[in-house]
């Protein structure tokens, strides 16, 4: 059922969201014999836990590994892999006990060791996960990955169950980094790229088989330490076209869907589709992004204020995504820890755009060079609507140019688009899953180049500040300054919106667009 309610905290990653067991119990039990089929639109790229895996890798992926902790759906961390942690020297060394009894799908149990090599792999990776921001920073980590160093100087296991991390300055967010957990024993029989052909998690699906092009599937794992899942497999097929998505939904040959941002304007029109629709908010900031080190001019404020003023961000909250969006204000989303109410906003003012342009030396946008705003083949639709008014508004001479997700997103962390429409999905429920990466001077996916020595001392001082609180307070002002400086635009986030039939109750979407399906034990 589409629902208008009040939103849930947007950094809870919950195993069953409001709304998703609306449908009687019956149904859901009837659900228990079946494989549940849905569509993919884009495909994986990898199945590797220690690589960074995407919106549709992490989707799935999140379904076969699991880490250390977890996220309840109030948003505050909960034990997952690890029973409980203690933080000693101000965040500096971190003691770590695993939960007794956890098998890998192989049958192997978890053990200290198998934590060891995942935190090495992900130092070792080409294309790390985002745990790597927290990982680096490990005593011994550039030793390590420079093959200075056979071991992790940082890593200290206690006993099999229990091990400690010590690291070379505060880490206050630790047990809220993302830190996939593989088996170790698969990694040592299949060698490199162990990953393609074993299933080496702990989650509740097993990973039977990846078709390139065509199709994934998952098998439940009935001996999950958090329950068996209540259907036996889940089969994701290929589907890029959202038409052809829908007719197979309506004929009953795909269980649910994920409604794609395209196409929300027009499915939430349908009342048959409203009927069978859950929303939630998502935990994720967007923004135009304007990279001063490729396009001279993004470096006045002035015209960075200017183009935030010429953009009516709410109209397309409104027209292009049918309501089902806010047009947030600031650069970290409501819900996580740190967020703020009443950010600096620069709403839709025409006049002082032109004011804000002229004033920096362009008048009309005289003298302004071409520039291409670029953004991912889904976001045509947005990227023409703004690029519209900024030749409108300011006479900003630029053009649309879209890329598929995976091309765009290397472009983006490469620093290689001088206008982009890019966003980030909190990682965990805290607003240094957004500061941090996107914002810090020497982040691998600060894709605007952004440099700002204040901003980088603070961020520092955020991540070394276990207490809640005070860190909460620095990231108000960090968030402040960035916006005060114009540093991007924010723009409207769409809800995610599932379509399920009575066959896939179970099912739910998180804000972070994870599946998940049944309950999930809480707790130690």
């Amino acid at each position: 059922m589409w629902s208008g309610a009040p939103r849930p905290r947007a950094g809870a990653r919950v195993w069953i969201i409001a709304g998703a067991m609306l449908l009687a119990m019956p149904l859901a039990a009837r659900a228990s014999a079946q494989v549940l089929t849905t569509s993919l639109r884009e495909d994986l790229t990898t199945t590797d836990p220690s690589a960074y895996l995407g919106l549709t890798g992490s989707r799935l992926l999140g379904l076969v590994y699991e880490g250390l902790s977890a996220v309840t759906p109030e948003g505050r961390i909960m034990p997952a892999l690890a029973t409980r942690w203690e933080v000693f020297e101000q965040g500096r060394l971190w003691r770590f006990h695993l939960r007794p009894g956890v098998r890998f799908h192989s049958g192997r149990p978890l053990t200290v060791a198998d934590v060891q090599r995942s935190v090495e792999a992900v130092l070792a990776s080409r294309s790390p996960g985002i745990g790597v921001l927290a990982l680096s920073k490990l005593e011994g980590a550039r030793a390590f990955t420079d093959g200075r160093a056979e071991r992790l100087a940082g890593f200290t296991p206690l006993d099999a169950l229990s091990f400690e991390l010590r690291f070379t300055e505060p880490v206050g967010t630790f047990a809220h980094h993302p830190l996939l957990i593989f088996d170790s024993g698969a990694e040592r029989e299949g060698g490199a790229g162990w990953f393609a052909h074993q299933s080496g998690g702990t989650g509740p699906f097993r990973l039977d088989g990846w078709t390139r092009g065509r199709e994934v599937t998952l098998s439940a794992n009935p001996d999950h330490w958090g329950g068996a899942p209540p259907v036996t497999g889940l089969r994701f097929r290929l589907l890029p076209d959202v038409e052809t998505a829908l007719r197979l939904f309506d004929t009953g040959t795909l269980d649910f869907v994920s409604v794609p941002e395209s196409a929300l304007r027009r499915v939430l029109a349908d009342p048959v589709y409203r009927e069978r629709a859950v929303a939630t908010p998502r935990a994720q900031v967007r923004y135009l992004g304007l990279n001063q080190s490729l396009y001279p001019p993004f470096r006045d404020r002035r015209v960075r204020a200017a183009i935030a003023h010429a953009l009516d961000r709410a109209a397309v909250a409104q027209g292009l995504y049918g309501g089902a969006a806010h047009a947030a204000a600031g650069l970290v989303s409501p819900g996580v820890g740190g967020h703020t109410d009443g950010v600096l906003d620069r709403p839709y003012r025409p006049d002082e755009a032109r004011r804000l342009l002229a004033e920096a030396g362009y008048p009309e946008g005289r003298g302004l060079p071409p520039v291409e705003l670029t953004a991912p083949e889904s976001a045509r639709d947005e990227a023409a609507y703004y690029a519209d008014q900024l030749r409108r508004v300011l006479g900003l001479p630029v053009r649309v140019r879209t890329l598929e997700r995976a091309a765009f997103g290397s472009a983006a962390n490469a620093a290689t688009l001088g206008m982009f429409l890019s966003g980030w999905t909190a990682d965990y429920p805290d607003a240094l899953t957004y500061l941090e990466p996107m914002w810090h001077s020497r982040s691998p996916y600060n894709q605007s180049c952004w440099r700002d020595e204040t901003v980088d001392r603070w961020i520092d001082e955020a991540v070394g500040t276990v207490d809640d609180a005070a860190r909460h307070r620095l990231s108000q002002a960090i968030e402040q300054r960035l916006l005060e400086e114009a540093a991007a635009v924010p723009l409207p986030v769409p809800m995610n919106v599932l379509l399920r039939h009575a066959s896939a109750a179970a099912v739910a979407v998180d804000p972070f667009g994870f599946l998940s399906v049944g309950p999930r034990r809480r707790g130690p």
